[in-house]
C-alpha cells in the first residue's frame, strides 16, 4: 500500500527530517542537515549526464538548489570569482554576484521564499551577509564581525537566517529583511552552521551550545567526553533526531541528549565527518567504510565500497547511498542489493534535488546526472 505524502511528511518531521525533494537549500540539503532525500531511486550503471559545465575557476564551495537554479561559490583566497546561479535544465549561467578580491565567498543558503543568502569574509570591517532574490535582484547586505575565516552555508528556520561568524566566534541571526536579531558569542571555530531544535539553535564547535532565541544567550553548554580536536574548523553541523544530537569527534560517534545533557552514544569507530540520517538510521564514515547504525549507535551493517576509503558527508535515500571516495570519484551504492551500481569520474560537493545529482569538483567543474525515482514510495511503479 502506498504511504500518503502527508503521513510520510509528518513521520519525517517528527524525526527532524525534511521530506522535500525538489530543493537542496543549505549544508546537507535541509535546515536539519540530514543529507537524506526521501525517494527510491532508479540508478543504472551509466546514469544519464544532463550537462557538464565549468561554472567556477576554482574549487566549488557548496551547492544549493531551488527554483530551477543551482547556486555555487568558489573556494577563494583573495582572488576573483563569486556566487553564480546556473539554470537547472542547462547549466548555463543565469546571474552572478562578484564581491571582488575577498578572503572567502561562502556557500549559499536559501529560505522558503527562494531568497538567496551567502556571506563574504574579509576581516572586520569587510565581512557581510548578502541577500538576493532568485532572479538576482539585490535585497540587502549586513555587516558581521570576523577575522580570516570560512563558513558553511547559513541556515533558514524559525523565520530567521542563522550563520557562523564573529571576531572570536559566534552565531549571527537576521530577519529575512536583513535586520540583525542578535549576535551570540561562541567558541572560535569556523566552517559550521547551526541546527534548529525545540525553538532553539544548536551549534557544534569544540562543544555543544544551545542558544535561546528569546534571550539570545547561551542557555547551556555541553562539553564533549574525551574531547579531541585539531585545528579550528568544525566542518560539521549537529544532526538532531528527537532530542539527541549526533556528531563525530576524535574518531568516535557521539550522541548527546540535549534534554538530559549527557552523552548517550559513544562509539569508537574511527569515525570522521558529518553524520547523515533518515530519522531511523545513522550513516557514518568509519574506518573508510559506510557504517549504518541504529539510533543507539549499534551496528546494522558496514559497507566497504569500491575498494577505497569513503569520505563524509554522505547523501542517503531510501534505496541508495552516495559518497565521495579517496580517489576523487563518486560512488552510488544500492543499499537493498548491497551492490556498487556506478562510480562517476568526478568528486567534490554534492546535492540531490529534483531527481538530479549535482557534483562540483575542485577544478570548478559542475556535472548534473539524472537519477529518476520510483513513482510510489513503497517501491511499486
Amino acid at each position: 500500500m502506498r504511504h500518503s505524502s502527508l503521513a510520510l511528511a509528518m513521520l519525517l518531521a517528527a524525526h527532524g527530517v525534511s521530506a522535500a525533494n525538489d530543493r537542496w537549500v543549505t549544508f546537507q540539503g535541509n535546515a536539519h542537515h540530514t543529507g537524506f532525500v526521501d525517494e527510491n531511486l532508479v540508478v543504472t550503471a551509466t546514469p544519464q549526464l544532463r550537462w557538464s559545465r565549468q561554472v567556477q575557476q576554482s574549487s566549488i564551495n557548496g551547492i544549493a538548489v531551488g527554483d530551477q537554479q543551482i547556486y555555487t561559490t568558489p573556494l577563494t583566497y583573495f582572488s576573483g570569482g563569486g556566487m553564480i546561479a546556473v539554470h537547472e535544465a542547462t547549466g548555463l549561467q543565469a546571474w552572478t554576484v562578484d564581491p571582488g578580491s575577498v578572503f572567502s565567498v561562502n556557500p549559499v543558503g536559501l529560505d522558503d521564499a527562494g531568497n538567496v543568502y551567502f556571506s563574504t569574509g574579509n576581516h572586520t570591517p569587510g565581512t557581510y551577509m548578502h541577500s538576493y532574490t532568485a532572479t538576482g535582484d539585490f535585497r540587502w547586505r549586513s555587516g558581521m564581525a570576523a577575522q580570516w575565516e570560512r563558513y558553511l552555508a547559513p541556515t533558514s528556520y524559525y523565520g530567521e537566517i542563522a550563520a557562523n561568524a564573529g571576531y572570536y566566534g559566534g552565531i549571527y541571526r537576521f530577519q529575512p529583511d536583513g535586520t540583525e536579531i542578535a549576535f551570540t558569542g561562541l567558541p572560535q571555530y569556523d566552517q559550521w552552521t547551526p541546527s534548529p531544535w525545540s525553538d532553539r539553535w544548536v551549534s557544534y564547535t569544540n562543544r555543544i551550545d544551545v542558544v535561546n532565541r528569546t534571550t539570545n544567550a547561551i542557555e547551556y553548554s555541553i562539553e564533549l567526553p574525551e574531547h579531541d580536536w585539531s585545528g579550528y574548523a568544525a566542518l560539521q553541523a549537529p544532526v538532531i533526531v528527537g532530542d539527541v544530537a549526533f556528531i563525530t569527534n576524535g574518531g568516535r560517534l557521539l550522541g548527546i541528549d540535549l534534554v538530559q545533557k549527557i552523552t548517550v552514544v559513544n562509539k569508537a569507530l574511527q569515525a570522521t565527518g558529518q553524520v547523515t540520517t533518515d530519522g531511523q538510521r545513522l550513516y557514518v564514515a568509519a574506518s573508510g567504510m559506510l557504517s549504518v547504525r541504529d539510533l543507539q549507535g549499534n551496528l546494522i551493517r558496514n559497507y566497504a565500497i569500491a575498494s577505497t576509503s569513503l569520505l563524509a558527508p554522505f547523501i542517503a535515500t531510501k534505496s541508495h547511498a552516495i559518497a565521495r571516495t579517496a580517489r576523487d570519484t563518486t560512488v552510488i551504492y544500492d543499499l537493498r542489493t548491497h551492490e556498487l551500481v556506478t562510480e562517476l569520474p568526478i568528486a567534490g560537493e554534492m546535492a540531490l534535488a529534483d531527481n538530479v545529482l549535482y557534483v562540483g569538483s575542485s577544478t570548478g567543474l559542475l556535472e548534473a546526472y539524472e537519477l529518476p525515482y520510483i513513482l510510489y514510495r513503497d517501491g511499486f511503479e
